[in-house]
């Protein structure tokens, strides 16, 4: 997706002091996450490392927002559940008329983050606003609202975001850890979803006929200790089978942001994320994670 993402070469709107600025909060998570003495003091700063990636990832200068959103959602994953612990993803949405690609896509990132923490109705609420964006950038009589390759990638994610979730709602009740219910989506949501399927297979060269018009169930492993995220079934080769994927910590080199790949193992459990400080000459430099 990141190589259909960069095919868009529309004016951007660039801000290097907002990026610096973001960065700075990322390294200053990612120390105090390092500092967590205890289990609440580690959920507590796993869930600012996990708002700080979202912030770096809405910048035009992030070389891989993808990989940034997919980290955020694991590190999501690690903080404490429910409660008030929604407010590090709490953000006005724009008018639809001009809420951007990059800004479509950090709101689909919030909603996977809030469905780590099983705020799910919240999570269901930001996917239909971006459904509902798509939708009239898809509608060709919307003159106003262009359609380009950047769309069509917030189009796939619009339907792989909505199948997480409604695959995370069934897993709860059937593990009876929640009565919550999710709201029945939208006709024109689900219409929508079944379009970004449509497109996801093109992008892997699979004829949309060969598969049904059904989501597919995602596959989360009951033992595993995170749940399948938004952004693992879609990497730049979009495999739709999790256990043929790659994902990684993330490093900087001249490039930008890279990623620095393992593998999942036989039970299609993700390793725990491993934080490791960066010696400069002998001297502590920090935890260096992300890089712009």
């Amino acid at each position: 997706l990141l190589d259909e993402w960069s095919k868009d070469e529309s004016p951007k709107l660039t801000n290097a002091g907002e990026a610096e600025r973001a960065m700075k909060k990322m390294d200053y998570a990612m120390k105090s996450l390092r500092k967590s003495r205890t289990l609440n003091a580690l959920e507590q700063s796993s869930l600012d490392v996990s708002a700080a990636l979202i912030d770096v990832a809405a910048t035009e200068e992030c070389y891989n927002p993808f990989l940034c959103l997919q980290q955020a959602a694991m590190y999501a994953e690690l903080g404490s559940k429910l409660g008030s612990n929604d407010e590090p993803f709490k953000k006005c949405l724009p008018s639809k008329e001009r809420c951007t690609a990059l800004e479509a896509l950090v709101i689909l990132g919030r909603a996977d983050c809030l469905r780590a923490i099983l705020f799910l109705h919240e999570a269901q609420y930001l996917c239909s606003w971006v459904i509902s964006v798509c939708r009239l950038h898809r509608d060709r009589q919307e003159a106003t609202f262009l359609w380009n390759d950047r769309w069509r990638v917030i189009g796939v994610l619009c339907y792989v975001t909505k199948a997480t979730i409604d695959q995370t709602g069934e897993d709860l009740r059937n593990n009876k850890k929640s009565a919550l219910t999710l709201r029945k989506w939208e006709d024109g949501a689900q219409e929508e979803a079944n379009r970004g399927k449509s497109d996801a297979l093109i992008l892997v060269g699979t004829d949309s006929g060969e598969v049904g018009n059904e989501l597919p169930q995602i596959e989360v492993d009951d033992n595993a200790g995170n749940d399948s995220t938004m952004l693992d079934a879609i990497q730049d080769d979009l495999m739709l089978d999790a256990s043929q994927h790659e994902t990684g910590l993330v490093s900087q080199n001249a490039n930008g942001l890279v990623a620095e790949p393992f593998d999942f193992n036989q039970l299609g459990e993700l390793p725990v994320p491993v934080i490791e400080d960066v010696q400069m000459g002998g001297e502590y430099d920090g935890i260096q994670v992300v890089g712009i």
